[in-house]
């Protein structure tokens, strides 16, 4: 156990963190941006950061259970079927019966919110591949080993293996 203070082993934490460096100050700043943008994406759309999660993983996957969305946000069946609910009552979303088990529904993200948030989206996504079309070869090679390396990084901090 830490005998230091809360607020002193933090700054410890902190002051090993290294601060001149300008890849890191940029990828700091590139996570909060991130953040920041799906922050005003879940205003944009009326929802929270869970449900966005939650209409993120629809919009990538397709029509999933509510237990699968409890089981890739982190959340209990109760929670999903409340989120589900909510997201139902903003238009977000509609249940319809699974295609193959009659006894189970799945989740299906609204054709209009799915429009909406690709609205949001495209002028990044756009932003980016202009980026990343003026890199040459030999660039594209080396930040692309980079972000890999970089998101090993996070899959080993996280525990996932993939």
């Amino acid at each position: 156990m830490n005998d230091l203070p809360n607020s002193e082993a933090e700054k410890n934490a902190f002051e090993a963190m290294p601060r001149g460096d300008e890849i890191s100050r940029q990828l700091r700043q590139m996570i909060e941006l991130s953040g920041d943008f799906e922050r005003r994406l879940g205003h944009t759309l009326g929802v929270g950061p869970t449900d966005l999660s939650a209409m993120q993983h629809l919009m990538v996957s397709g029509p999933l259970p509510p237990s699968e969305l409890a089981r890739r946000l982190l959340i209990s069946t109760a929670a999903a079927t409340m989120m589900v609910d909510r997201l139902e009552n903003l238009g977000h979303a509609s249940r319809h019966p699974h295609p193959d088990d009659r006894r189970k529904i799945v989740v299906t993200p609204a054709r209009e919110s799915v429009d909406r948030a690709a609205a949001e989206l495209m002028p990044l996504i756009r932003g980016v591949a202009e980026v990343t079309a003026r890199l040459s070869e030999e660039d594209a090679a080396t930040v692309t080993r980079f972000l890999g390396d970089v998101l090993e990084v996070y899959r080993d901090v996280l525990g996932e293996e993939q």
